[in-house]
């Protein structure tokens, strides 16, 4: 791999990062100072704690589907993306292409996001974040208006995939 296939690192701080759950598992977090890492084939972008960037009510709509008879507790953490894989660099979306070929030309079959993610970060270069856009593009949600560019269900992801970065965390809200 070359020098510019790696991944720099971004002195880049986000104050408002949004992660909900449980409100019971919120406050363990908040107590230990520690997430429980999402691990799956079908995780978005990886094996990581998962915070909204600038978005908390994105953080109450994920609580409301996942634990609807439960009380929440929404975490907001200040986080330095640090060594960044983000999304929104064409070079690292390239990087990931590479790494899909790799694992495909090895005979891996259920290709995900998720797996070439970890695969990369496990096995080639080691990352703290990974910084996305999910745009949902369906007959609920689809453009704010009639010409507009703007879709109206965005989210902007992180995943934290080393704890370090993590620099403070409260609980900005609790309840149903």
């Amino acid at each position: 791999m070359s020098s510019k296939d790696k991944i720099a690192y971004v002195d880049k701080i986000i104050p408002d990062a949004y992660h909900g759950t449980e409100l019971k598992k919120a406050l363990k977090i908040l107590k230990e100072k520690k997430f429980l890492l999402s691990r799956s084939k079908k995780s978005y972008i990886g094996d990581g704690a998962y915070f909204y960037e600038s978005s908390k009510w994105h953080a109450e709509q994920w609580c409301k589907r996942c634990f609807p008879s439960s009380e929440h507790g929404i975490i907001c953490a200040t986080i330095n993306l640090g060594k960044c894989l983000d999304l929104h660099n064409q070079e690292y979306k390239h990087l990931l292409k590479k790494v899909a070929i790799q694992l495909r030309l090895k005979g891996i079959k259920d290709i995900t996001d998720s797996v070439v993610i970890n695969f990369y970060a496990e096995k080639i270069e080691a990352f703290d974040t990974v910084r996305w856009t999910y745009i949902s593009i369906s007959k609920k949600y689809d453009k704010i208006f009639p010409g507009s560019r703007i879709h109206d269900f965005s989210q902007l992801i992180i995943c934290v995939k080393n704890q370090s970065a993590i620099l403070s965390m409260e609980l900005a809200q609790e309840g149903a």
